[in-house]
């Protein structure tokens, strides 16, 4: 009975050893962390002077990389964004444009968008005051 005994315990370790419950045998590689995305995704943002845009427009970034921009007069268009670097992309109406983030904090975003008729200037700020819904609504 001791020799069944002992040889159960010879099992179980080395069954534990070899998957990897007491640190030994095969290890699988750990999956890769996903970056945490820009602060301003997730937001909405209100274009404010000085703009290039018209002051009231709404940008919402969204975690799956869709952008919606909602101008203060006239009809909302999503496009996409993307980061590359530093540097934001924006794809709108199938045209891509880069754009230089200028600054970027908790109460002011703006942007230095390199269009193909030259530079546009888009100031944003926080549009949370009146919520996500209340403020697409208008």
């Amino acid at each position: 009975m001791r020799i069944r005994d002992a040889a159960i315990v010879v099992f179980l370790s080395v069954a534990a050893a070899g998957c990897g419950m007491l640190g030994f045998g095969s290890k699988t590689d750990a999956k890769p962390v996903a970056p945490a995305p820009p602060t301003f995704v997730n937001r909405l943002w209100r274009v404010t002077p000085p703009s290039d845009v018209a002051e009231g427009t709404l940008y919402a970034f969204f975690p799956d990389n869709t952008l919606l921009i909602t101008p203060a007069a006239g009809p909302s268009r999503i496009g996409r964004w993307a980061m590359r670097g530093d540097q934001l992309l924006l794809i709108e109406e199938g045209f891509m444009t880069p754009a230089d983030v200028v600054e970027l904090n908790a109460t002011r975003f703006a942007l230095r968008q390199q269009t193909a008729s030259g530079i546009v200037n888009i100031t944003m700020t926080p549009a949370a005051e009146r919520g996500l819904m209340g403020a697409l609504k208008r």
